[in-house]
């Protein structure tokens, strides 16, 4: 018996542990051609699971019941005695997570057009270095297009990116680290 639940709890933290270790891949889909559809799903250990549907257009919404306004109480000032920290270690934090993230690949299909020609090619003209002149990899596809005829904005997004878990940790410890630690000074 007690066999068994060491290897069970031994089982569990190896599944743990591969999560943990294992890229997390995340697949972001929009389209707005004929209607708005978008779609957001993941795959743990290293895209070996199906994918989840964490956010699905198609998906019927749950109706949520309303909320009671609640009065707002008045702040103490001891609350926010750690907000100028929050603030300063909120962008260490992004840049951290963004680090984190690594891009799989990225395709964009815009077709676009204002009601005047004009103001059409004025704004292709503004986009068109973006798609032309920058130095996008492989892994980047931009297709630009302009509607003189009529106005009009469709746009297909198909994005995959990837992220391991066990790399934020840092992040997530020197984020700790710089709202809760000692205070300098």
């Amino acid at each position: 018996m007690l066999t068994a639940l060491f290897w069970g709890l031994l089982g569990v933290f190896a599944l743990l542990l591969a999560v943990l270790i294992t890229p997390v891949r995340l697949q972001v889909r929009l389209q707005t051609d004929p209607k708005l559809r978008y779609l957001v799903q993941v795959r743990i250990l290293g895209g070996l699971s199906p994918p989840m549907a964490i956010i699905d257009s198609a998906r019927p919404r749950k109706s949520r019941p309303k909320r009671t306004k609640r009065r707002k109480k008045p702040s103490d000032a001891k609350k926010m005695a750690g907000g100028g920290r929050a603030v300063a270690a909120i962008p260490q934090l992004v840049k951290g997570v963004m680090g984190a993230i690594h891009l799989d690949y990225l395709r964009l299909d815009v077709v676009a057009g204002l009601d005047d020609p004009a103001d059409t090619g004025w704004m292709y003209g503004g986009l068109a270095p973006l798609h032309y002149g920058a130095p996008w990899s492989d892994k980047f596809v931009i297709s630009l297009q302009p509607d003189f005829a009529q106005q009009r904005f469709d746009c297909a997004l198909d994005a995959a990116a990837h992220v391991t878990v066990f790399a934020l940790v840092p992040v997530l410890a020197r984020f700790c680290w710089r709202m809760f630690g000692p205070v300098a000074g």
